[in-house]
């Protein structure tokens, strides 16, 4: 009996202390079979060449979006939230 509760108080700490560890930290890095990039001062261009996996996967609580330059992009634009009127005069205060 001591040997059950010293085991089920071991787990019971441990468990808090997984909890405590902090927040997650993903690094963002790619394997790849070459690539880098290329600039001239005012644009910029970045290329991996020979991901292995590029997409969405996942089930309705996580997804992943794999490959290094994945970007999810909206192809409805969002509500505005204001209405910019021209023209348009600011002051500094």
């Amino acid at each position: 009996m001591k040997r059950i509760t010293l085991l089920l108080l071991l787990l019971l700490i441990s468990t808090g202390v997984a909890l405590a560890d902090g927040p997650y930290q993903l690094e963002w890095t790619v394997m790849a079979g070459g690539g880098g990039s290329a600039t001239d001062g005012v644009y910029s261009l970045g290329a991996t060449a020979g991901q292995r996996a590029c997409g969405v996967a996942g089930d309705g609580v996580y997804s992943l979006q794999a490959g290094f330059w994945y970007v999810r992009v909206s192809l409805v634009p969002p509500e505005a939230r204001y209405s910019v009127y021209l023209p348009l005069v600011m002051r500094n205060q």
